[in-house]
């Protein structure tokens, strides 16, 4: 749009479609810093192993009952999405999740599928989602005035959502029970070192 020409004619001397100062003024910077970096975070940890360690760190979470360990991860997740972006705590915590299901022998939809609805579940901070973000930016809103009603909403959604998975989940994805595609998988995934 900057190198195409208003007018054709005189395209030596035409300004293009687009000029910066149109674009810099319109473009909401913020926005893409938090997507950009949420996306740059996700990639870190998977590129730095820190999934790997994390796993290794959390089966220690076996000894405890799945609906602890999965109203644990649920509420973590609400609250980790609160500071980067849901597309980035996803792709961050999602493959830590199904791994850790499969080393406590649980369905890996279990752990998963209520996690990245959690993900999901951020109203609380501008720097949660880009429409957070937007709505702060241009409402003139300070942060406690999305932080305590978002909260709310949080632990409501979250509350929803573990009913939903023991009542539902045993219905549609029978997640009582661990999948032999998941124990084949478990069979030859070896255990992160460290």
């Amino acid at each position: 749009m900057f190198v195409v020409p208003k007018d054709p004619v005189r395209s030596s001397q035409n300004l293009g479609l687009l000029t910066w100062e149109e674009a810099n003024s319109k473009i909401q910077w913020g926005v893409v810093f938090i997507i950009c970096g949420g996306m740059t975070l996700a990639e870190a940890s998977k590129a730095s192993g820190l999934s790997a360690i994390l796993v290794s760190k959390l089966r220690a979470l076996k000894v405890m009952p799945s609906y602890v360990v999965v109203s644990i991860l649920c509420f973590s997740a609400s609250i980790f999405t609160e500071f980067t972006s849901n597309a980035a705590i996803s792709a961050i915590i999602l493959p830590i999740v199904f791994e850790m299901a499969v080393a406590l022998e649980v369905h890996p939809l279990y752990f998963g599928i209520p996690v990245t609805i959690a993900c999901s579940f951020s109203f609380m901070l501008p720097a949660a989602t880009p429409p957070n973000a937007i709505v702060f930016e241009r409402g003139n809103f300070k942060i406690s005035d999305m932080a305590a009603p978002g909260f709310l909403m949080n632990m409501m959604c979250v509350i929803v959502e573990l009913i939903s998975i023991h009542t539902l989940g045993p219905l549609v994805f029978g997640v009582h029970s661990f999948p032999p595609w998941a124990a084949q998988n478990h069979t030859e995934t070896p255990a992160p070192s460290g």
